[in-house]
């Protein structure tokens, strides 16, 4: 199993980025984060963007393509979904 870092990290609003690993894939995200309790982290998986940076998601229809993570506050916590994979470029 190989392991893609992002190219490309942009940020387009106030705790909102997007990740450009630049290439399409089927795989799943791990991060590393330090939030407070209950902090809640959504991840949102696309192939492509629209003109003005953010992610495109209408070709997914009805399927959602977001993980969502609940920090414990415990300082740095390193997480990756289990039982899930995504087709993707972009992640918001």
């Amino acid at each position: 199993m190989d392991k893609v870092f992002p190219k490309k990290i942009t940020r387009i609003a106030p705790d909102v980025f997007i990740l450009d690993m630049g290439q399409n894939m089927v795989g799943w995200l791990q991060m590393k984060v330090s939030g407070k309790a209950g902090d809640r982290i959504k991840l949102r998986f696309a192939e492509q963007l629209k003109s003005d940076g953010s992610i495109y998601t209408s070709n997914l229809r009805s399927a959602s393509a977001t993980d969502t993570y609940i920090c414990n506050g415990d300082g740095e916590e390193i997480w990756e979904p289990t039982f899930v994979y995504h087709g993707f470029r972009f992640v918001e």
